[in-house]
C-alpha cells in the first residue's frame, strides 16, 4: 500500500513539474530526455513516399514523351520504296556523273523530312513550362508537407514561438556555445576604439580622430594615416585606423544627410 502510495505520489510530482514547465517538456520530446516522445510511424513513412513520388514522376513523363515522339515520327514517315525484281536489272550508274538516281535522292531524303515534321510538332516552351511548374508544385507540396509537420510535432504556431523554442533549447544543450555568443566585453575586444575613448598611454597612430580632421576628412588624408600606422605599429595599428577611418567616414556621410 506504501509503495503504490509514493508511486502515485511521484507520478503526481511529474505531471505537475512537467505541467509548470511545459517548454522542458518539449524540448525533451525535441531533443531527446528522460521521457523521449517516439516519432510516429506515418512520418518517415510519409517522407520515402514523397521522396519516390519526387524521382519517379520526372522519369515516367520523360519516356512517355519520348514514345510519344517516336510514335509520330514513324506514323509521319513514308512507306519504304518497292524492291524492284532481279529480271529488270539494276542500271548501271554512269561514273562521270555524280548525281543519284530520283529514287535513292528520293529515299535519302524521306528520314530528313520525318525528322524535321517530328521537330516542328515539338513545343519547347510548352514542355519548359510545364516541367517548371511541375517542379513548382513539388516543392510547394514538399515544404508545406515539412512545415505542417514540424509545427505538428513541436506543438508551435507561430515563429515566434519556434525561435524562442530553438533559443532556449540550444541555452541548454549547448552551453560552451551560447557562452561565447553571448560572453561579456572585455578589454581585449577593442571598445575603447570603436567608441571613442581614447587612452592615456596609447599610442599616436591609434588615438581616434579629433573633431577638425573629422570634419575635414578626405581619402588623401585617410590614406596617409593608414600609411603612417602601418609604418609604426604594423598590420594591428593599420587595422585599428581602418576602422577609426571608415567610422569617420560614415560620420561625415551621417553630417551631409542631415542624420547628425
Amino acid at each position: 500500500m506504501s509503495a503504490a502510495t509514493s508511486n502515485d505520489a511521484s507520478s503526481s510530482a511529474s505531471t505537475t513539474s512537467t505541467r509548470k514547465d511545459p517548454e522542458l517538456g518539449g524540448y525533451r520530446a525535441i531533443f531527446g530526455g528522460d521521457h523521449k516522445k517516439p516519432v510516429p510511424k506515418w512520418v518517415p513513412i510519409a517522407l520515402l513516399a514523397f521522396s519516390t513520388v519526387a524521382m519517379t514522376f520526372p522519369i515516367v513523363m520523360l519516356r512517355r514523351h519520348r514514345a510519344a515522339t517516336l510514335g509520330k515520327a514513324l506514323e509521319q514517315a513514308p512507306p519504304p520504296p518497292t524492291r524492284r525484281s532481279a529480271s529488270m536489272g539494276v542500271p548501271i550508274a554512269n561514273p562521270t556523273s555524280t548525281s543519284l538516281p530520283p529514287s535513292q535522292s528520293y529515299a535519302a531524303s524521306s528520314p530528313s523530312t520525318a525528322s524535321s515534321k517530328a521537330e516542328d510538332n515539338f513545343n519547347g516552351a510548352l514542355h519548359c513550362a510545364k516541367a517548371f511548374g511541375i517542379a513548382t508544385l513539388l516543392v510547394g507540396v514538399g515544404a508545406t508537407t515539412t512545415v505542417w509537420g514540424v509545427r505538428h510535432y513541436m506543438g508551435v504556431e507561430t515563429t515566434q514561438e519556434f525561435a524562442d523554442r530553438m533559443r532556449k533549447a540550444i541555452l541548454r544543450r549547448m552551453p560552451g556555445l551560447s557562452a561565447r555568443i553571448h560572453r561579456a566585453p572585455e578589454p581585449d575586444d577593442g571598445a575603447d576604439i570603436i567608441m571613442n575613448e581614447p587612452l592615456q598611454d596609447a599610442a599616436p597612430s591609434s588615438m581616434p580622430l579629433t573633431p577638425v580632421e573629422l570634419e575635414q576628412w578626405t581619402w588623401t588624408a585617410a590614406e596617409r594615416r593608414l600609411k603612417e600606422a602601418f609604418e609604426k605599429d604594423g598590420f594591428s595599428g593599420w587595422a585599428a585606423a581602418a576602422l577609426r577611418e571608415l567610422e569617420a567616414e560614415g560620420h561625415l556621410e551621417r553630417t551631409k544627410r542631415g542624420h547628425v
